[in-house]
């Protein structure tokens, strides 16, 4: 069975806890139902995920946890019944265990693709890209394939972002998912013109590179705002919900 990366760290740290309350629940709870909702009676240029199944007639799962059975075996029912070709994780913070990995290798190109928010094999963990910007580091992202075990999977391709440093941890993390979804688009190209997998990609890591990061305490958040590292602004999370109307 797999296990969920621990949130007990982060719901101790309020701006951790407040950052993850408004990119996640506050998106999922109050601002989608609003938009489904047409409040305001605007026309939206972006969807929800409940719109976006409705347009392409699909059904929308939402997975809570892969820790228990009951829910690990939905998963798997769900591969078995959709058999999808390919597969991409993104801002997911379950782990994906070895019984769902094996039941997807049995469809399309047999591989899950993650997009990890830093360099691989050198950052792995959570919060890379924080912690990039307060060490000064460069900024990337990593298209790899899920395999057992964090952040381990084959590269397909690392990838790298210019840092604003007048943008938020949030903004810059933004333009890395941006990208990394882009790169994944252009894989998905190259199979519609009947390239096979793998295409190009630089194979195993070197796991002997490899440094894990953990959540930051309360205090080392305070000392990367007094670098001047802000987790988010207000300003720009109305900015990224302003692109959801036109």
């Amino acid at each position: 069975m797999s296990q969920k990366v621990s949130r007990k760290a982060e719901s101790q740290v309020e701006k951790l806890s407040k950052f993850n309350f408004l990119t996640k629940d506050y998106i999922r709870n109050i601002v989608f139902p609003c938009i489904e909702k047409n409040l305001g009676n605007k026309k939206c240029h972006l969807m929800t995920f409940n719109q976006l199944a409705r347009q392409y007639e699909c059904e929308l799962y939402r997975i809570k946890s892969t820790k228990n059975r009951e829910e690990q075996d939905k998963i798997i029912a769900i591969y078995q019944e959709h058999e999808p070709y390919i597969s991409l994780s993104l801002r997911n913070n379950l782990i994906i265990s070895s019984e769902i990995i094996k039941v997807a290798s049995e469809y399309g190109v047999g591989k899950i693709f993650n997009i990890h928010s830093s360099k691989l094999p050198e950052r792995a963990g959570v919060w890379c890209s924080l912690w990039d910007m307060a060490e000064g580091k460069s900024l990337y992202g990593t298209l790899h394939i899920v395999e057992e075990g964090i952040d381990t999977g084959s590269i397909i391709g690392a990838y790298s972002v210019d840092l604003n440093k007048n943008y938020s941890y949030l903004k810059n993390l933004c333009l890395i998912y941006k990208k990394g979804a882009q790169i994944f688009l252009e894989y998905i190209d190259e199979l519609a013109q009947g390239y096979s997998f793998p295409f190009s990609w630089e194979g195993k890591q070197d796991l002997s590179k490899r440094t894990y990061y953990r959540t930051p305490t309360y205090q080392e958040v305070n000392q990367m705002e007094d670098l001047g590292i802000e987790l988010f602004s207000y300003s720009e999370i109305f900015e990224i919900l302003a692109y959801y109307f036109l």
